[in-house]
């Protein structure tokens, strides 16, 4: 197994801060990674701790949307083990929920594997029967789909945003991809969100696009899969089967078999 990706080159999508286990166990399997960060999370400059606190304290249940949204939230409160000892919590996957336990909260719910909105309006705890009349906080970035909230109080849920930080472009010279396609050309690009992917088309000068959208895809969900394919993408788009570094990995390994 640990040369099964030996000479591919592998592009990879995600925030540095998010991309080192991922980067390493390709690496690891004689792979070369790629690390094109086509996003770069930045806090809300005009959230302020107290803020937060009042929302938290409003709230009966906390649902974190993202590792980013544990991770900018810890950075703005500081310390979250206490602030939210008496409120349910809830992750939409195992990263979040990884993210929150490294902050100190461990009696995180999620979905597991299939993260999302979808998987997380499954769980028991969310049910009409369990959340009615009950006061829920989602802590995400500054846009995001409104399936989550809409569900939530059609089933009796009040639900407010804690909108905590923004996803931006990275500045990228237009020389320094064109160099990526001219001379290392990836075999697969993983993509892990809609925004990233879009980016990724924006950030590639247009010589290239053909190339770009002749590349495989290894997509975290269907619905990124879909979206690959309506921009253009045309050679194969596989779905991870988990919503997991690991899930992402063996799609690669699968799609090269």
């Amino acid at each position: 197994m640990e040369d099964n990706l030996a000479g591919k080159n592998i592009m990879v999508l995600r925030p540095s801060q998010q991309s080192e286990e991922l980067s390493k166990q390709i690496m690891e399997a004689g792979g070369n990674v790629i690390r094109f960060p086509t996003l770069e999370i930045q806090p809300i400059k005009n959230i302020s701790s107290r803020t937060l606190k009042d929302l938290v304290s409003w709230s009966d249940t906390i649902i974190f949307i993202s590792r980013n949204a544990v991770r900018v939230f810890a950075g703005l409160i500081g310390d979250i083990q206490n602030l939210l000892e008496s409120k349910t919590v809830y992750a939409a996957g195992m990263g979040s929920q990884e993210e929150a336990g490294f902050a100190g909260v461990n009696n995180v719910i999620s979905p597991g594997p299939r993260s999302g909105s979808e998987a997380l309006l499954q769980l028991t705890g969310l049910q009409s029967k369990a959340i009615l009349d009950k006061k829920v906080l989602i802590v995400r970035g500054d846009t995001g789909r409104e399936l989550l909230k809409q569900e939530l109080e059609s089933r009796g849920a009040e639900v407010k945003y804690a909108d905590i930080y923004s996803r931006v472009m990275p500045k990228v010279s237009a020389q320094d991809v064109a160099n990526i396609w001219l001379h290392s050309p990836p075999d697969i690009i993983i993509v892990t969100s809609n925004q990233g992917l879009y980016n990724l088309i924006s950030m590639t000068p247009d010589a290239h696009h053909d190339s770009l959208f002749a590349t495989d895809i290894v997509a975290m969900s269907e619905r990124i899969a879909q979206a690959a394919r309506k921009a253009g993408f045309t050679n194969n788009t596989v779905v991870a089967e988990s919503q997991t570094d690991q899930g992402l990995y063996n799609a690669v390994v699968n799609n090269l078999e």
